[in-house]
């Protein structure tokens, strides 16, 4: 999934992704490993640029879209 964001959304993004990092589980324990990863390896100021969200999943686990039904509940970005 592709997702064009400003400067000022991936920095946010970026600073909420590093708040939580010091939350974060034991990496042996994850079963899903999420990343945001960009086109560009510096943001310029008024130039677009596209990030993808990337996952790597335990073989034998998985992820919802935003409509789960009553199996379980989407994927939250924070």
């Amino acid at each position: 999934m592709l997702v064009r964001m400003s400067r000022g959304a991936l920095a946010l993004v970026l600073v909420l992704a590093s708040l939580a990092s010091g939350h974060a589980a034991d990496a042996a324990s994850l079963k899903v490993d999420t990343r945001l990863v960009s086109e560009v390896a510096a943001v310029r100021p008024g130039e677009p640029f596209w990030v993808a969200l990337h996952q790597r999943i335990t073989p034998g686990w998985h992820t919802y879209w935003r409509n789960p039904g009553d199996s379980g509940e989407p994927a939250r970005l924070a």
